[in-house]
């Protein structure tokens, strides 16, 4: 490789790696506006899946109930579908670290992990604190039972859209099948009467009409609807309220992270980041002290592993990330120093012996090829062993070492030696810019 090429290629990582640095630990507002929206870039860091036991969270207790005397027979099937329909919900809604669990005969217990900042906190609040029924009623006072002629139960979907123009943002009510003529009906009627039929959620009114319903689906749309978050947002309350069982919200409140609140420390993530930087830190200014020039290439490799380990860690679904997982992460990031140590370290001895600086880099990397595949398997091997444990904290600790020992190898052996391969061009022969010494008598 020519130097000008191994000069560009060098400018050309970097950049990358810049651009993967501020991926992983900076969130921000895009400039731009997109159909009059401000999207928001979430880091790599914001997006990892916290346990409960190293970050905030809120929680939730629910009574559950039957709609109607009628499903109280099958109440457990009930309980079943909406748990899931509840965990479903707030997956949707980004949530993804969140547990939910039958709390005695009728109760629903949730605990809503990863929260961030109060924002997120008052989100998850605003979505599922408050549940309430859509209806369609011939009146608009809530209180006038006997004007509802259909409810959640006649509906099958609820999605937030804009409009193809991008001039407006609407809620498109689906309704079953085998409710939607008598939907028809009872809206041509009204109408007929010359009245008008009316959305509501609890005492509000989300809308009204003054045509009938002629297809399967319905439009809402408000004032309040001002952008996509907005509507999503609506929607999602809407869903709640589709549920099986009829949630009344009796508790809510944040709670602390547990491994906090044994450990009195007020925020334990804040303190994990810190150690963990202190940690990268430090074993980048070892390269540079004990390697000079190739320790820098290794530092270049090393940056590159916090980056694309930190994307794997946010972007596989399965990956969540408590005390046992910050454990693995560490472990992780110990054997990947000791990697790229023991190859220089090879190298170091080559060229003591009296061989060419090119020569003994290339045979440093040759040498550790067994050691760090075998090793980084057996850890990948034992990770998904403890992925397919019961217990979550061990399966943390397993799909996070599965993954960082699998990018290790890619690191330490094939990134690795294209970092040595772009260094040749600029020196293959003095190894005092490497402080690497020759033994006496060895030249």
């Amino acid at each position: 490789m020519t130097k000008n090429r191994s000069k560009m290629l060098i400018i050309l990582l970097t950049i990358v790696l810049i651009v993967g640095l501020v991926a992983s630990f900076v969130s921000f507002t895009y400039p731009l506006s997109i159909g009059g929206v401000k999207y928001q870039y979430s880091s790599f860091v914001n997006e990892l899946v916290l346990g409960s036991d190293i970050n905030s969270g809120v929680m939730f207790k629910y009574n559950a109930t039957a709609r109607n005397v009628s499903d109280e027979q099958d109440y457990d099937a009930l309980m079943d579908n909406t748990l899931s329909g509840l965990r479903d919900i707030l997956d949707d809604s980004g949530f993804k670290n969140s547990t939910i669990a039958r709390n005695g005969d009728n109760g629903v217990y949730v605990e809503v992990g990863g929260i961030i900042d109060r924002d997120d906190s008052q989100e998850v609040i605003s979505l599922i604190s408050n549940p309430q029924q859509l209806v369609f009623s011939s009146s608009s006072d809530s209180s006038d039972t006997d004007a509802i002629f259909a409810t959640s139960s006649d509906i099958s979907s609820i999605e937030a859209l804009q409009a193809p123009d991008g001039s407006a943002y609407y809620v498109e009510i689906t309704f079953k099948k085998d409710r939607l003529n008598y939907i028809k009906q009872k809206t041509e009627e009204i109408v007929g009467d010359s009245g008008t039929f009316y959305m509501l959620v609890g005492d509000q009114q989300m809308g009204s009409s003054t045509t009938a319903i002629t297809t399967s689906s319905i439009s809402m749309t408000t004032k309040d609807f001002i952008d996509m978050a907005t509507t999503k947002k609506y929607a999602v309350q809407l869903r709640v309220g589709l549920l099986p069982l009829d949630l009344t919200c009796t508790y809510y409140g944040a709670i602390s992270a547990s491994a906090g609140a044994r450990g009195n420390v007020a925020n334990p993530m804040l303190y994990i980041w810190v150690a963990l930087g202190i940690m990268v830190v430090a074993s980048l200014v070892f390269f540079i002290l004990k390697y000079k020039q190739i320790g820098a290439m290794a530092m270049f490799n090393i940056l590159f592993y916090i980056v694309l380990g930190l994307f794997f860690l946010q972007s596989v679904p399965l990956v969540h990330i408590n005390l046992s997982g910050v454990f693995a992460i560490v472990l992780s990031y110990v054997l990947a120093v000791v990697a790229l140590t023991n190859t220089l370290e090879s190298a170091r001895q080559e060229y003591a012996k009296g061989k060419k600086l090119h020569t003994s880099l290339k045979q440093g990397i040759n040498s550790t090829v067994v050691s760090t595949i075998t090793i980084n398997v057996m850890l990948a091997l034992a990770g998904i062993v403890c992925a397919l444990m019961p217990n979550m904290a061990i399966q943390s600790f397993g799909i996070v070492t599965m993954v960082l020992a699998l990018l290790n190898i890619f690191c330490s052996q094939a990134l690795m030696r294209l970092m040595i391969k772009l260094y040749l061009p600029f020196n293959s022969e003095d190894g005092k810019k490497c402080n690497f010494t020759k033994e006496e008598g060895n030249n």
